[in-house]
């Protein structure tokens, strides 16, 4: 009706005449009506098409509408996902998983935000992430989200490769008590192992030092002085595999952290985001006990 002859819709549908004359009369059939009376000068509408065309062109556009808003929806869920991750946590297992992510998902945009833990969660409960690498925390607080398990991530002490400690014959408590300290920031859960490793050398109240999660801080800090830094093994394992920190011979036992994925529970599983959180689990098999 919109085009005047069976032929012309055919055409501006991309389908043959057949084809659409199969379509109308089926549809007359549906409606048990005719829709148009055909003679010499062609098809004319009856007057049911007109009552129909209404509705059926209310319907289409209704249909228009919802094929662009999914569109929409999907190259925003799709397009672009954000990631929250502690500082700590970035080191070469992580770099393996946005790699592998990236080379099968190129045209996906990662935003990759770090922050502390509280942060972290606080970006999952208002949508500012879409997934967050991070710990475990009290029940109050991890309402509304879930937690898978990825690895264990014990502490290290590390010095840089000339510190006066590398030289001595043992690392005891006295003998670390001279340095100052770079740790976690108090109150929180990896801090927490961090005191128990001192307490358990005989260190109550360390000198006064820096507390921070940057690891870039640590690292930059650690390498220019005589700090002693307490930081999440897989944080600096390439700086030691290059030479540019070394671990002190300390026993950290005990202080293996629970890592793991954060999600809302009601979150949406793209493909996109299942790709992304395979690429997490597959790199932290890989490097789950994985030792300097």
């Amino acid at each position: 009706m919109q085009f005047g002859s069976l032929q012309k819709a055919a055409a501006a549908l991309a389908i043959s005449q057949p084809a659409a004359s199969k379509t109308m009369s089926e549809l007359e059939a549906c409606l048990g009506l005719s829709l148009f009376e055909r003679g010499r000068n062609g098809a004319v509408p009856t007057p049911a098409a007109l009552t129909f065309q209404r509705y059926a062109a209310s319907c289409v556009g209704s249909l228009e509408e919802g094929v662009i808003a999914t569109m929409a929806q999907e190259a925003r869920t799709v397009g672009r996902l954000r990631l929250g991750i502690l500082p700590s946590l970035i080191g070469q297992w992580f770099s393996e998983a946005v790699g592998t992510y990236q080379r099968g998902w190129e045209g996906v945009s990662l935003q990759i935000v770090t922050g502390g833990n509280a942060a972290l969660l606080q970006g999952l409960r208002e949508a500012a992430f879409d997934v967050a690498i991070g710990r475990i925390s009290e029940p109050a607080t991890m309402a509304g989200l879930t937690f898978e398990y990825l690895l264990g991530e014990p502490l290290a002490i590390c010095v840089r490769p000339d510190h006066p400690l590398l030289s001595s014959e043992s690392c005891t408590g006295p003998e670390l008590a001279r340095y100052p300290l770079i740790l976690p920031p108090a109150g929180t859960l990896i801090r927490e192992a961090a005191n128990r490793i001192l307490a358990n050398v005989g260190i109550a109240r360390p000198l006064p030092g820096i507390e921070t999660i940057s690891v870039s801080v640590g690292r930059q800090l650690t390498r220019d002085h005589d700090f002693i830094w307490m930081v999440p093994e897989g944080a600096i394992r390439s700086d030691v595999a290059a030479g540019v920190l070394r671990p002190l011979p300390v026993s950290t036992a005990g202080s293996d952290e629970p890592i793991g994925l954060l999600l809302p529970v009601d979150v949406t599983l793209t493909p996109a985001l299942r790709g992304l959180l395979g690429a997490l689990r597959d790199a932290c098999k890989r490097s789950d006990g994985r030792q300097f």
